[in-house]
């Protein structure tokens, strides 16, 4: 999945599609949409970033849009001066000054969606494994994930594809039909469980693919 994301991020550059984007003008009605993108793209890529090279395609993306002193401190976590986490913070604080908050929700809702991703991963893997313990952290993780689709229901219902809303309304509606107790104690028919969790993976990629990600 991660691999995947990365290589998708990296067809993006070469074909062109995030360059064309940031050529919208500023007076544009398509301005909402197009900081969305661009920032929604950084979010899911910085959220999988854990090697030199995919560092330098997330450097690559913001290139234009943010100040030479953020790039300095990327450059930074690329040659191990630097933490991921300690980058996220500055970066978030960068984007919170900027006097639009578009960059910064749709950096937010980028990272969510890849942890939706890797939460509900992590559900089907420790289920397989019948570790009870983490099957239920991770389960939790995913129900938690799923209900904050509300919170981007809210921020983005002018300016989101309808696509997006679509999906995200029915993430926040996935996430309460995963049976927790159920699936731990299997004491209940889990195959609602098991759908919804396998939903919130065809409604990430809706999301994904509404942004500029996807077959």
């Amino acid at each position: 999945m991660k691999t995947r994301s990365v290589l998708l991020i990296v067809v993006l550059l070469l074909v062109g599609i995030v360059a064309s984007v940031i050529d919208v003008s500023a007076s544009s009605p398509a301005i909402g949409y197009k900081l969305q993108k661009i920032w929604f793209l950084a979010g899911g890529l910085f959220d999988i970033a854990s090697a030199a090279d995919h560092i330098t395609l997330f450097m690559r993306l913001l290139t234009g849009e943010v100040s030479p002193g953020i790039l300095d401190r990327l450059r930074e976590w690329q040659s191990g001066i630097l933490k991921k986490e300690e980058v996220r913070v500055v970066l978030l604080d960068y984007l919170r000054t900027q006097g639009d908050l578009w960059p910064l929700e749709a950096f937010l809702m980028g990272e969510w969606v890849s942890n939706v991703e890797n939460s509900v991963i992590d559900v089907l893997h420790r289920a397989e494994n019948e570790d009870l313990h983490l099957l239920y952290e991770a389960m939790v993780n995913a129900h938690v994930l799923a209900c904050q689709a509300r919170g981007f229901i809210d921020t983005f219902a002018s300016t989101a594809p309808q696509e997006v809303l679509q999906a995200l309304e029915q993430i926040a509606d996935r996430g309460s039909k995963i049976d927790i107790a159920g699936m731990i104690t299997r004491d209940a028919d889990n195959h609602e469980t098991v759908r919804a969790l396998h939903d919130l993976l065809d409604l990430c990629k809706s999301i994904n693919k509404a942004y500029g990600l996807g077959d």
